[in-house]
C-alpha cells in the first residue's frame, strides 16, 4: 500500500528479517498484542545501533515468554525497550469483525482483545529479553483511543 501511495524504497520484512543501517540493522520481530494476536496486525523492531539493542515493542504484550526467549537467544540480550501499556481493550470484533470470514462467539470475542501489556507481562517481557531500561508510553490517554479501542480505565465492566 506504501508504494501505491507513492512511498519509494518500500521494505516490507518478515520476522527476523533486517535492514543493514550503518553501525548497526534494522531486525524485524513477532508482534503479539493489541492488534488482538492477529498474523502480520503490526510489526515488532529490534534496533541495534553499535553495541546496544533496543526493542521497539510498540503495543506488543507477553503472550508467549517462548517468543522473547527465542529472540534472546538469537540476538542476544536487549537492554532497552519502549513498550507501550493498555491493560485493557475492546473485543476482536470491535475493529476486525468486518473482515473476519464469520461472526465470532462472544466468549471467544472476549477473550481476543486489543490489549497491550499489563504490568506482569511487561515485567515478563522484560526480563525474558534481559532489559536494563525501560521507557513506558500510552496508558491508553491518546485522544480517540477510547472510541477506537474501549479503553476506559474507570469502567468496572470487566470485573
Amino acid at each position: 500500500m506504501a508504494a501505491k501511495l507513492g512511498f519509494k524504497n518500500v521494505i516490507e520484512l518478515d520476522s527476523l528479517d533486517s535492514i543493514k543501517i550503518p553501525d548497526g540493522e534494522i531486525i524485524s520481530i513477532p508482534f503479539l498484542g493489541e492488534h488482538a494476536d492477529l498474523a502480520h496486525g503490526k510489526t515488532a523492531y529490534v534496533i541495534r545501533a553499535g553495541m546496544e539493542q533496543i526493542l521497539f515493542a510498540a503495543d506488543s504484550n507477553c503472550l508467549d515468554r517462548s517468543v522473547y526467549q527465542k529472540i534472546r537467544s538469537l540476538l542476544g540480550p536487549i537492554e532497552t525497550v519502549f513498550l507501550g501499556m493498555e491493560c485493557d481493550g475492546a473485543p476482536l470484533s470491535w475493529l476486525y469483525g468486518a473482515i473476519l470470514p464469520s461472526k465470532l462467539h462472544h466468549n471467544h470475542d472476549q477473550s481476543r482483545r486489543t490489549k497491550g501489556c499489563d504490568s506482569a507481562a511487561a515485567m515478563d517481557l522484560l526480563e525474558t529479553v534481559g532489559a536494563r531500561r525501560v521507557y513506558v508510553y500510552a496508558m491508553g490517554v491518546s485522544p480517540g483511543s477510547n472510541s477506537v479501542l474501549d479503553l476506559d480505565f474507570q469502567k468496572d465492566r470487566y470485573k
